[in-house]
């Protein structure tokens, strides 16, 4: 249930950070840099990444001491 909230407010939250790739534009370019030429460029990989960085620097409910391997 928890994970289908965060889905839910990520996605919502995608409209008032810039659009629909405005989670893309928040992965730092060396992640790109130390992937494998080709992997990590499809649309929902970096949508991933982006999700990811957000949850992990911007979230304002995400639990202090939880675990992060969200991957």
């Amino acid at each position: 249930m928890a994970e289908e909230q965060l889905h839910k407010e990520l996605t919502t939250g995608a409209k008032f950070l810039g659009g629909q790739d405005a989670y893309k534009k928040l992965v730092p370019e060396y992640i790109y840099n130390n992937l494998r030429v080709g992997w990590g460029q499809r649309p929902y990989q970096q949508e991933a990444f982006g999700r990811f960085v957000y949850y992990l620097e911007q979230y304002p409910d995400r639990p202090q001491h939880a675990p992060t391997q969200l991957l």
